[in-house]
C-alpha cells in the first residue's frame, strides 16, 4: 500500500494550491477524491485513463500496475472501515448516473468489490429536484443526519470537474 500512500499524498500536495484559490476556508477529503479518482479509473480506457493515472500520479507507481490499483484501494478502504474503539471512520461511495446511461455489468460488479460502491440511476434531466433529495437522502443516511443539505453541492463539483 506504500506506493497507494506515495501517490496519493503527492496528488493531495499538487491539490492543495488549487483548491487553495478560492477566498475563505478549505476543507476537502484527499482520500475521498482520490477514491473518486479510482473509481472513474477502474472504468475508463485509453487517453482517458492515462490522464487520471498521469492526474493521481499513479503512472509514477512501479508496483500500481492496472488492477493492482483497485486492489490497493480495496485494503485501504476496508482497513478505513474497520471497527475501533477509539473513534468512528465510515467510507461510503456510491455513484449517480444519468438513467438513459447504461453501465458495463463488469464497471458495476469492479465497483461493489474494490470500492463497496454502488451505481444509482436517476433523471437528473428531468427530475433533478426529486434527484437533489434522494441524493441528500443517502447522504443523511451515511452521515446519521449529521450532512443535512450540504452535500449536494459538494457532489456536483465532483460531477462537474470529472464530466469535463
Amino acid at each position: 500500500m506504500s506506493s497507494l500512500s506515495a501517490a496519493n499524498a503527492k496528488f493531495t500536495l499538487d491539490l492543495l494550491p488549487h483548491l487553495g484559490e478560492a477566498a475563505g476556508n478549505v476543507f476537502y477529503s484527499p482520500v475521498s477524491i482520490t477514491s473518486a479518482l479510482a473509481m472513474l479509473y477502474l472504468g475508463a480506457k485509453g487517453n482517458t485513463a492515462r490522464q487520471i493515472e498521469k492526474v493521481g500520479n499513479l503512472d509514477k507507481c512501479k508496483s500500481l500496475k492496472s488492477g493492482n490499483v483497485h486492489q490497493q484501494f480495496q485494503k485501504f478502504l476496508t482497513e478505513l472501515n474497520k471497527p475501533s474503539d477509539a473513534y468512528k471512520l465510515e467510507i461510503a461511495n456510491r455513484i449517480y448516473g444519468e438513467k438513459k446511461f447504461r453501465f458495463l455489468q463488469e464497471y458495476l460488479d469492479g465497483l461493489k468489490k474494490f470500492y463497496l460502491a454502488n451505481v444509482e440511476s436517476l433523471d437528473f434531466r428531468n427530475a433533478p429536484e426529486e434527484s437533489r433529495k434522494k441524493i441528500n437522502s443517502w447522504v443523511e443516511s451515511q452521515t446519521n443526519g449529521r450532512w443535512r443539505g450540504y452535500c449536494f453541492l459538494l457532489l456536483l463539483l465532483l460531477l462537474f470537474c470529472f464530466v469535463l
